[in-house]
């Protein structure tokens, strides 16, 4: 999220986003707080996504391919509205999986007139 000493703005990542033409993108910058910490931002082709999994998932992947030591590693990634732990384990040479918990699910409550 930082070119330089300038951190990219919202407009500047979702434009980024458009001109890849990535239905979504996320942005990383380090945490100050430790090293599989990570402050994100996930964007689609109009706006900021509160929470989108599959792009936490492959960034959590690459996070491991350039930063992790261990064959499994677990990275805490803060979005705006929430923080969410992925979980990656080398499999093989450029190969991992992952598992995302997202916390429990929560449903919204309906009313019936």
């Amino acid at each position: 999220m930082r070119t330089g000493r300038r951190r990219l703005s919202g407009a500047q990542m979702v434009r980024i986003t458009q001109e890849m033409r990535h239905f979504e993108s996320v942005f990383l910058a380090p945490e100050r707080t430790g090293v599989r910490s990570w402050r994100a931002r996930v964007f689609d082709l109009a706006e900021e996504l509160d929470f989108a999994g599959h792009p936490l998932i492959g960034a959590a992947c690459v996070l491991h391919a350039l930063h992790g030591a261990e064959d499994t590693e677990t990275w805490c990634l803060k979005l705006t509205a929430r923080t969410v732990d992925v979980t990656t384990r080398r499999r093989a040479a450029g190969r991992y999986t992952a598992v995302l918990d997202q916390s429990p699910a929560t449903f919204p409550t309906l009313s019936h007139h």
